[in-house]
């Protein structure tokens, strides 16, 4: 069996363990598309602004266009990596030199998602993401049943620097070939995602 929990500080908020888990993934080209064109608008009119001499006013409109960006992005990562500890924040992580572990060992992964959505709960905004883990062999096939929870931020600023960090532990495996198979959900804007991570064990 496996067992994943939620450890570390930062951006990554709270781990919670929940009993089911759907992976849903919504399709919105169309405001893709119209958002992209906002994006694309604001950062002409950032250009404008610094020629004429201001550059707050530019660096603001840009920010626009970033968000518009992010809003018209999938969800995705900039990194997600196995690690050798707890990581102390954003981007203050330890790379594992290698995926091979030992029976009982506990694989730790640092992620950097992006193109993630806010919900609003009273004067803050809340990320919140639900995430299920399963182990699958050489051959494709899940030799340790899915495992889900779930990872939550409030914060009053719509943060963009936020990670994921989270434990896992693949109990019962044989010396071989594994994948860390892991599911992601943005609660608040619907939109999903997936890792494979392959891994050994001695």
């Amino acid at each position: 069996m496996g067992k994943f929990d939620r450890r570390g500080r930062g951006w990554a908020g709270r781990f919670t363990t929940l009993a089911v888990f759907a992976c849903v993934v919504m399709a919105a080209f169309a405001e893709s598309k119209a958002r992209a064109g906002d994006a694309l608008e604001a950062a002409a009119n950032a250009e404008r602004l610094l020629a004429a001499g201001k550059p707050r006013e530019a660096y603001d409109a840009m920010q626009r266009a970033a968000e518009a960006y992010w809003a018209a992005s999938p969800l995705d990562f900039r990194r997600i990596l196995f690690v050798t500890k707890d990581p102390e924040g954003f981007g203050v992580y330890q790379p594992r030199e290698t995926n091979l572990y030992k029976a009982g060992d506990t694989i730790l992964v640092y992620g950097e998602p992006f193109g993630f959505g806010y919900a609003k709960d009273g004067e803050t905004s809340k990320i919140a993401f639900e995430i299920t883990l399963s182990t699958a062999d050489a051959d494709g096939k899940v030799v340790i049943q899915p495992r889900s929870g779930s990872i939550v931020l409030k914060s009053r600023r719509e943060n963009r620097e936020f990670m994921l960090f989270f434990s896992y532990e693949p109990r019962g495996l044989k010396p071989g070939a594994y994948a860390l198979l892991a599911e992601f959900r943005d609660t608040s804007s619907g939109k999903a995602s997936s890792a494979r991570m392959p891994f050994r064990i001695e």
